[in-house]
């Protein structure tokens, strides 16, 4: 009894040692001087547990910042149970994922601003010993200024300050891996010198990507995760792109998810968005609720992975369950296969009618002309709630000889028994402009249920045109792209000021956005 009393004594002892030896080094910087590599979890004798990195400490005290809480925490040293150095994926299991890899990002960015010196002077370039190692890019903007000298006290010879003027301004034109080429900004002739200094004016400025499923889908989860890394980001004082910003210019990046593995994308994000690092990455489905989400930080400059890491995420809504959202960015009916039922269509779609596929990979809906039945005739999205959200919907239609008029708009866009239109919709209605049609060919209607319709323009041919339906708090417009070529002189519009005022039949459970009626539909968009 006595030895396992010894023994136990003596395991304790041995623990409470090898601790304060791992504390002890960390604070001597044995490790190096990236804190990343001196992580430490920290067990405490009540359990709890801390993982950071040691700020100072004395033979009684610890001073230890805790990346979990963003905060300094104290406590003797007789508390600790246990000490051990962790690499990063280990203190994500601890700390969590939107801690730890924005605590990395902000590392990133305080060893962003580099200073330097001009190497070389030639009439048309200015040299300067930073390079791409050092994390510059074409375009940055850097401040040149020259060093006079310190200014010394003449009684005491101390340095009060250095004589640093400003003298000039540059922009980054080439990077190679050890030097970069440099043009002065504005008509300001300076006479540059070898030796004068050079601080760059490099920014982190990070566009967090939507964490999808492999097929482009979101969900809850997904966007409550991505949502606490934008805020761990913000709170540490990190430039994050608008996600309103990112989804406008992303399009179909998003929806085919290419970004996490393809470098060429990861940079024409930041081209877009003017982020110098793109956060993406992917959700593999692990078991019922959970699954791995793996993502990577990616420089925009090089498309180097800058860091990666992989964490548990929670995946309650299934593939084809209720908590999957809306995929952000295109989804081309174009590449549907064969004819079928709603099945068929991307996820955020639904409809009760049929639909086959054209010889132009297009799709027709079945049932168009039938009024007296009120399930056919209109695609709509899943989602009948857009009343309350601001959205971009477009499609692509085009017409054949004898095409009946397609219909684009909100509500369920389904034909009234009694020919009054579509029943509680507010939508464009576009006729058929080939010669073939009626004597009001090629007319576009803007119609209300049981309310006089208004012309707002006319289509020239039988397309493709684009229909594009945007709304802003109350604000609904609607847009026709004649010719589906970007903006010219043929486009044509409305807004609605008050879209509930003009649609009061509208509740939060009869706003679907749907398109239906004659005409090949070919592509079909929407951003949230």
């Amino acid at each position: 009894m006595k030895t396992f009393f010894v023994s136990t004594l003596l395991q304790a002892t041995i623990r409470v040692i090898v601790a304060l030896a791992v504390l002890i080094s960390v604070e001597s910087g044995c490790w190096g001087e990236d804190r990343a590599e001196r992580l430490l979890k920290v067990v405490l004798n009540n359990d709890s547990v801390f993982v950071g990195y040691t700020l100072k400490s004395d033979e009684s005290e610890i001073e230890f910042f805790d990346l979990k809480s963003d905060h300094a925490v104290s406590f003797q040293r007789d508390m600790v149970r246990s000490a051990d150095a962790v690499s990063f994926d280990q203190a994500v299991k601890v700390a969590g994922f939107p801690a730890m890899f924005s605590w990395k990002i902000a590392e990133l960015a305080n060893d962003v601003k580099k200073i330097g010196k001009v190497a070389k002077v030639t009439p048309q370039v200015v040299y300067i010993n930073l390079g791409r190692a050092q994390g510059m890019r074409k375009g940055t903007k850097t401040t040149v200024f020259r060093n006079l000298g310190d200014i010394v006290d003449p009684d005491t010879g101390e340095v009060l300050a250095t004589e640093r003027p400003k003298i000039a301004e540059l922009t980054v034109v080439e990077v190679d891996q050890l030097y970069s080429k440099a043009r002065l900004l504005g008509d300001l002739e300076v006479n540059l010198q070898i030796g004068d200094e050079v601080e760059t004016d490099n920014r982190v400025v990070v566009a967090v990507c939507p964490i999808a499923f492999e097929d482009g889908t979101t969900s809850k989860d997904n966007s409550a995760f991505e949502e606490d890394l934008i805020t761990s980001l913000v709170n540490r004082k990190i430039t994050v792109v608008e996600r309103s910003n990112l989804h406008d210019v992303l399009g179909e990046l998003l929806i085919q998810n290419t970004v996490l593995f393809d470098r060429d994308a990861a940079k024409k994000v930041g081209e877009l968005t003017g982020a110098s690092h793109v956060v993406v990455g992917k959700v593999i489905p692990a078991s019922k609720n959970l699954g791995n989400a793996f993502v990577r930080l990616v420089e925009v400059e090089t498309g180097r992975i800058v860091v990666a890491s992989t964490t548990s995420i929670s995946t309650s809504g299934s593939s084809s369950g209720p908590n999957r959202q809306v995929p952000l960015g295109v989804s081309r009916i174009a590449r549907l296969g064969g004819t079928g039922m709603s099945r068929q269509l991307p996820r955020f779609l639904t409809t009760r009618s049929q639909y086959q596929m054209t010889r132009s990979g297009a799709i027709r809906i079945q049932g168009a002309h039938d009024f007296t039945i009120k399930s056919q005739g209109a695609i709509q999205t899943k989602d009948a709630g857009f009343l309350a959200k601001d959205f971009v919907f477009e499609v692509v239609v085009s017409f054949d000889q004898e095409d009946s008029p397609a219909n684009v708009g909100m509500g369920p866009g389904y034909a009234d028994a009694h020919y009054n239109g579509l029943a509680d919709s507010v939508y464009l209605q576009l006729v058929n402009p080939s010669k073939t049609a009626a004597i009001s060919g090629g007319v576009v209607y803007f119609t209300r249920f049981k309310a006089s319709r208004q012309e707002i323009g006319q289509l020239p041919n039988p397309g493709p045109h684009l229909v594009r339906i945007s709304k802003t708090g109350s604000t609904v417009t609607f847009h026709v792209d004649s010719g589906n070529d970007g903006p010219t002189d043929d486009d044509f519009e409305t807004t609605v000021q008050d879209i509930g005022q003009t649609g009061p039949f509208f509740n939060s459970k009869n706003s679907p956005l749907f398109f239906g009626g004659g005409g090949e539909f070919s592509n079909v968009k929407l951003k949230l």
